[in-house]
This record gives C-alpha cells, sequence and structure tokens, in this order.
C-alpha cells in the first residue's frame, strides 16, 4: 500500500508537471538567497523533490504513522526521475508554499496522494 501511494504521487507529479511529455516540470526551487560565492552551484531537481517530498512523507506519518524514511528515498527518486541532477529553474518561495500546503493537508488528500493545488507545476528545470 506504502508503494502504490508512493507511485502515485509520482506518477501524478510528473504527468501533472509536464514530466511525462518531456516538457519541463514537477517542482521547483529557484537561486539561494545567500551569497554561497560565485562558485556556489544552482540546486538540483533532486534538491527541490527532496524538500516537497520530505513534507509529504512527514505529514503521511502524522496521518497514519508511516515511516517517513520508507517512503522518502523512492518518493524524490519517482519525483526527479531522469532529470535529478539537473539544476532547477524554481523559485524558492514557491517551494516553500508547497511544503507549508503539504503540512496542513487533511489526512484523504494525503492517503491518496493528492498534492495541494500550490504545489502544481513548482519544480522546474530547462
Amino acid at each position: 500500500m506504502r508503494l502504490i501511494r508512493v507511485l502515485v504521487i509520482a506518477v501524478a507529479a510528473l504527468g501533472g508537471f509536464g514530466l511525462a511529455s518531456g516538457l519541463p516540470g514537477c517542482i521547483q526551487i529557484g537561486p539561494s538567497n545567500d551569497d554561497g560565492g560565485a562558485d556556489a552551484a544552482p540546486p538540483t531537481v533532486k534538491e527541490a523533490c527532496a524538500a516537497v517530498m520530505s513534507a509529504y512523507c512527514s505529514r503521511a506519518n502524522e496521518c497514519w504513522g508511516e515511516d517517513p524514511n520508507s517512503c522518502f528515498s523512492s518518493a524524490v527518486d519517482a519525483c526527479c526521475g531522469k532529470n535529478c541532477d539537473t539544476p532547477t529553474t524554481s523559485e524558492e518561495h514557491a517551494i516553500k508554499v508547497c511544503v507549508a500546503d503539504i503540512g496542513r493537508e487533511n489526512c484523504d488528500d494525503v492517503l491518496n496522494a493528492k498534492l495541494p493545488s500550490r504545489c502544481d507545476g513548482v519544480i522546474t528545470w530547462k
């Protein structure tokens, strides 16, 4: 059951955010607000997916006691697919809003792997 929920999330993310067609999509994070130096690498799609899927797995734990560690790795991998190492073009604020919305999501939506509407299209890349 747990794997099915993770796969449903991934399919929803991939299809709903344009990944199934090969277009940019999923969830987005932008450049950091710190000035970590000119050599600082931009965040990757995997890092953006990790932020969102961490929130989802934590909420799943709150709703029905699912171990967050058991869903995290497969959810992140499914979210970013073959684009895990690609730099994101997402806005950091959009990720934060999505994560906050997941934290308030009702348990029925979590059980059905339905992400909040403000998570739609939040992870992007070129």
